[in-house]
């Protein structure tokens, strides 16, 4: 899924100014449309949107996280392998229902006691397939390093909403044009604090206690970003009505002109 391998690689983001227009010189007050180009799945004169589809890692990375739990045997196959050591590396626990969360590398260890089970009938797995072995890797890895991204993640979500600030401030005009990137900043903004809510005092599985570090996990600029996402979104009630006749006058105008030809 190339839209949660552009959401984890931050460095990525910042190069390719998903989140930040001023690179874009004359084009600034253009709308946002960034495609996602060259997937084989989509509608090669309507590829999903970057903005939109990042507004929903969260939704797609928990899902696939279930997916693997509930359904095992789908670990077995390369490219759902692939897209689920990804996403269950970086956390260590999902939503479960409110506030209450799964501990996700618990869980897998569990499942990797007795999964396939003795004299298993269903999907035939690869020779040699060993889900313990895979499992023990991924919490290793997920201990050492979640904690580490999201805090990346954090600090680039600090940079860009407080540049989006400053120029919506002195231009507030570039608002509307520019509303897929608030609405992602505020989206991934929102998802990254409550990340790190969710993963005060969850420690990994017994067995990588030891590689877990308390500091990790930790984030003294937490209310920064807090205060960044709140003065943001009083950006965008402030200035509601020149959105709304923006696109008003964008539906009405330059998008039914497009559909029509």
């Amino acid at each position: 899924m190339p839209v949660l391998m552009m959401a984890y690689d931050t460095d990525g983001l910042r190069q390719k100014n998903v989140l930040n227009p001023i690179e874009e010189g004359d084009g600034m007050p253009l709308p946002v449309v960034a495609p996602i180009n060259n997937l084989t799945y989509a509608n090669p004169s309507s590829p999903p949107l970057i903005h939109p589809e990042l507004c929903f890692v969260d939704e797609y990375a928990t899902g696939i996280v279930y997916a693997g739990i509930v359904c095992p045997n789908l670990l077995a196959r390369d490219d759902f392998l692939g897209l689920f050591k990804m996403v269950a590396s970086d956390c260590l626990v999902v939503p479960l229902y409110r506030n209450h969360v799964l501990n996700v590398h618990t869980e897998l260890e569990n499942l990797a006691s007795w999964f396939p089970a003795r004299g298993w009938t269903g999907t035939p797995l690869p020779k040699g397939f060993k889900l313990k072995n895979i499992m023990k890797d991924l919490s290793k890895d997920a201990t050492l390093t979640a904690g580490l991204k999201h805090r990346e993640r954090r600090s680039y979500l600090r940079g860009e909403m407080n540049t989006l600030i400053q120029l919506f401030n002195q231009l507030p005009g570039l608002l509307a044009p520019k509303f897929p990137m608030v609405m992602t900043a505020l989206k991934m903004a929102k998802t990254e604090i409550l990340w790190h809510f969710r993963h005060i005092d969850q420690p990994t599985v017994k067995s990588r206690i030891k590689h877990y570090s308390e500091e990790n996990y930790s984030d003294p600029y937490l209310s920064v970003l807090l205060g960044l996402h709140d003065e943001l979104l009083q950006l965008v009630y402030r200035n509601g009505k020149i959105v709304r006749n923006y696109y008003i006058e964008y539906i009405k105008g330059a998008h039914k002109t497009g559909e029509v030809e």
